[in-house]
């Protein structure tokens, strides 16, 4: 696991000792700085650059308006931040609209909170870090099994097509 840093938006120990306690099993040194609120993850987000952002999420505490506020802070960030939702149950409307605004993943206490190492692992392993580096798409092979272009069929697409439109800049 890449060391990073992880900022949490919960006021629950339990939820906090199940991350701490994953992040353990992953193997990798990572630092979670807690903050209670949206608004105290949105003031630390610059000084902290997270590499993920786990929000536990009470809808009584906190409204759709405060999640499109943390979206847009960590969209101001130098790299991508994935942000994951922790709700107490899941719902469908609730999931929806979360993903519709951007976030990472979204998860309900009751029944996916067993999938949460799996998704820190998706999001903090070294392979899911960018390398900067592009993956070589192989080009499609034609009919005959070669992966260039027939040349022939160049040639005739050259014919039908119109003929090269140059511009020239005057002085007006």
């Amino acid at each position: 696991m890449v060391n990073s840093t992880i900022l949490m938006i919960t006021g629950d120990p339990a939820l906090l000792e199940s991350v701490r306690h994953d992040l353990k099993a992953l193997g990798g040194a990572s630092r979670i700085d807690l903050v209670g609120s949206v608004k105290e993850a949105c003031e630390l987000l610059d000084k902290v650059q997270p590499r993920l952002i786990i929000a536990d999420w009470k809808r009584k505490h906190n409204g759709f308006d405060a999640m499109d506020r943390l979206l847009w802070a960590t969209s101001k960030l130098v790299r991508h931040t994935p942000v994951v939702v922790i709700a107490d149950r899941y719902q469908d409307d609730q999931a929806v609209m979360f993903y519709r605004m951007g976030v990472s993943d979204y998860i309900s206490r009751s029944d996916h909170l067993s999938l949460l190492p799996q998704i820190l692992g998706a999001y903090l392993t070294p392979s899911s870090s960018s390398s900067g580096e592009f993956v070589a798409i192989p080009a499609p092979k034609d009919e005959g099994g070669s992966t260039s272009t027939n040349k022939k069929k160049r040639q005739e697409n050259s014919k039908n097509s119109p003929p090269p439109v140059s511009f020239q800049a005057t002085n007006s």
